[in-house]
């Protein structure tokens, strides 16, 4: 085959030669583009037991849809190396070289270490409605160096904790659900949220993915539930919750350290459909108030409380009273103030007074609410978070840290003097991270092929809408009809 290239690749150029002037670029152009035409067409064979392949693709590269389609930017990157181990496994790996900046609180070493554990984690969980799987891991550039095929090298800079960062920039304490989601994106995956207008690299015809996808708005919700999620606390200015954590009292221990409806119900603006922020004296700030859960929500009182004791540690913290399209009654069972015993809160959710402009946006709370809170009333999972604690000013402050303990088991919580690590309790069913579309789109590639899936063909024309960049010749009345609904991403898994 190759050699059947080559020869119509001279054959070619020699009718280029006699239309054009020769010269050293051209010819230098012309070996360019057929390296890359024949790099393309080995890349697009379908991989035998055994066999590897290198993707290469970034955001300058152009792409297409479907075989003959228009020809566009890459909404995201396609860098990684796909190993088929057996009939129905795959391998993908990473090569990625970890730098830090001096705002940085963690290692380049330490990053890695955390990354290749949380992979090790969910790659338990990537498994399409055929039972066909993927495996996750990452190796430095040393190691990399010497396999082959290489995978590509992918650079990422560690900054500061609490930064918001991106698939290049990690913040210190990036969880294992944001780096799962973030290295997604380098197998060709798009964002599935809502985009906040005030990032003009995302775009504001994107396609919406349902509430319960690791690209979506409650990623971190979804590994959780899936995978179980790994925390680690500084309690040193909260004792109350300390010392219910190190009783005997196994309930009280689990209300310090359950996941309540309240911050279930805590989604920013953008994620709803607000504006996230406005121009003042020329500078983009963003806006904070009202909050989501302040617009739509309020604490129930008196006959209106929903009061339940849970039995035993293994009891759901959490229910749901009642829930419609349009209104949502929740209750959790919390710690006292004084640690010493509990009480319910009960929050009650309520669209009908809304005006009719924030109907829908009060909607999509109402829908993406509903995932986070079945995964904490579902009796069979464990979902924790680090609690607050009030300081002198009676704001409240996190005690969230980078993790410290990387080996727990699902449902685990170590105790170390004032440091508390712990890893969620998944639903104890089997479930996937991907939709059947993005596990298409992984094996597949940034490859282009007559006989590809029309799954990937229908993700591929809605994650073109995902980013600005990607769409600069359409517009966004464009977007296939497909797109405004679930279907693009194919069956869940869950």
């Amino acid at each position: 085959m190759k050699k059947y290239l080559i020869l119509m690749f001279l054959f070619s150029f020699q009718l280029f030669a006699q239309e054009e002037c020769y010269s050293t670029q051209n010819f230098l152009e012309g070996i360019e583009n057929f390296s890359r035409t024949t790099n393309n067409i080995t890349r697009c064979v379908p991989l035998s037991v055994g066999d590897a392949k290198a993707f290469d693709t970034d955001l300058s590269d152009r792409v297409r849809a479907q075989d003959g389609g228009q020809r566009y930017y890459a909404p995201n990157a396609s860098q990684y190396l796909l190993k088929r181990v057996s009939e129905d496994t795959y391998d993908v790996v990473f090569n990625l070289n970890f730098t830090k900046d001096e705002s940085a609180t963690v290692e380049p070493s330490e990053m890695l270490e955390r990354v290749q554990r949380c992979l090790a984690i969910s790659s338990n969980s990537l498994f399409n409605s055929a039972n066909k799987k993927i495996r996750l891991l990452a190796v430095s550039p040393d190691v990399a160096s010497e396999m082959n095929p290489r995978p590509p090298k992918i650079d990422i800079t560690i900054t500061k904790p609490e930064d918001r960062g991106n698939a290049q920039l990690y913040a210190s304490d990036f969880n294992c659900a944001t780096i799962t989601h973030e290295l997604l994106h380098f197998l060709g995956l798009c964002d599935e949220y809502q985009a906040d207008p005030a990032r003009t690299e995302e775009s504001q015809c994107r396609a919406l993915g349902p509430n319960n996808s690791i690209m979506g708005a409650s990623m971190n919700d979804v590994f959780a539930a899936t995978v179980g999620e790994m925390g680690s606390c500084d309690l040193s200015n909260a004792p109350v919750k300390l010392a219910a954590i190190k009783s005997n009292n196994k309930v009280l221990k689990e209300a310090a350290l359950r996941k309540t409806s309240l911050e279930a119900l805590s989604f920013s603006r953008v994620d709803v459909g607000l504006d996230g922020s406005r121009v003042v004296n020329g500078e983009r700030v963003d806006i904070v108030t009202p909050s989501v859960f302040n617009l739509f929500c309020s604490f129930a009182s008196g006959s209106d409380i929903n009061s339940f004791t849970p039995s035993s540690e293994n009891d759901a913290f959490t229910r749901i009273d009642s829930q419609t399209e349009t209104s949502l009654t929740t209750s959790s069972y919390v710690l006292t103030d004084d640690g010493t015993g509990g009480y319910t809160n009960t929050i009650q959710c309520d669209c009908s007074n809304q005006p009719a402009s924030y109907i829908n946006i009060c909607k999509r709370f109402i829908y993406l609410a509903k995932f986070r809170l079945e995964s904490l009333a579902n009796p069979s999972a464990k979902i924790y978070h680090c609690p607050f604690y009030k300081d002198s000013n009676q704001l409240m402050q996190p005690t969230k840290i980078p993790n410290q303990d990387l080996d727990l088991e699902a449902g685990e919580v170590k105790v170390s003097g004032n440091i508390i690590n712990f890893r969620d309790q998944p639903i104890q069913e089997s479930r996937s991270l991907l939709f059947d579309a993005h596990f298409d789109k992984i094996i597949q590639g940034s490859c282009v092929t007559e006989d590809m899936s029309s799954s990937v063909v229908n993700y591929n024309q809605c994650a073109r809408f995902s980013r600005s960049h990607s769409m600069r010749d359409v517009s966004c009345n464009e977007r296939p009809p497909h797109c405004d609904g679930f279907d693009w991403l194919g069956n869940s898994n869950q």
